[in-house]
C-alpha cells in the first residue's frame, strides 16, 4: 500500500510562502510544487514561494490545491496565517485496507511526526 504523500505549507515572515515534503518517494508532491511556483535550493527550506503580491499567492495556492485533487498527496496548511486563503474543499480519501501490523505504521508515523515538531 502506497504511503500518502504530505505537503505542509507555511509561511515566512522574510521570506512568505514556504512547504516541505514527507513521504514523496515518487516525487509527485515535488512536481506539484514546482509546478505551482515554488523554487528550491533555498538552504532552510525546501521549497519557497517567496515574497509575492497576494494575488500570485492565491493563485498560486488554488493551483497547488486543484492538482493534489488528482494525485495520492495531501496538503497541512495548518501554519498559513489567517490573511492566506486555505484548501476550500479537502479532498476525502478511502478508507486504507486493514492491515494486520499497524505498528510499522504507527512507528513510521511518529518519526515523521517528531521530524515536523520544533525542538529536538
Amino acid at each position: 500500500m502506497a504511503v500518502l504523500a504530505w505537503i505542509t505549507l507555511g509561511k515566512h515572515p522574510q521570506l512568505g510562502l514556504t512547504a516541505s515534503t514527507l513521504h514523496d518517494e515518487f516525487g509527485t508532491a515535488h512536481q506539484l510544487l514546482l509546478d505551482a511556483g515554488f523554487s528550491t535550493g533555498h538552504p532552510d527550506f525546501a521549497y519557497v514561494l517567496g515574497e509575492c503580491n497576494p494575488e500570485e499567492v492565491e493563485e498560486a495556492l488554488q493551483q497547488l490545491y486543484s492538482a493534489v485533487a488528482s494525485h495520492y498527496v495531501a496538503i497541512d496548511d495548518a501554519l498559513l496565517d489567517e490573511g492566506t486563503s486555505k484548501n476550500p474543499a479537502p479532498r476525502q480519501l478511502a478508507p486504507a485496507p486493514h492491515r494486520p501490523d499497524g505498528r510499522a505504521d504507527l512507528a513510521e508515523f511518529a518519526e515523521g511526526l517528531s521530524a515536523r515538531l520544533p525542538g529536538s
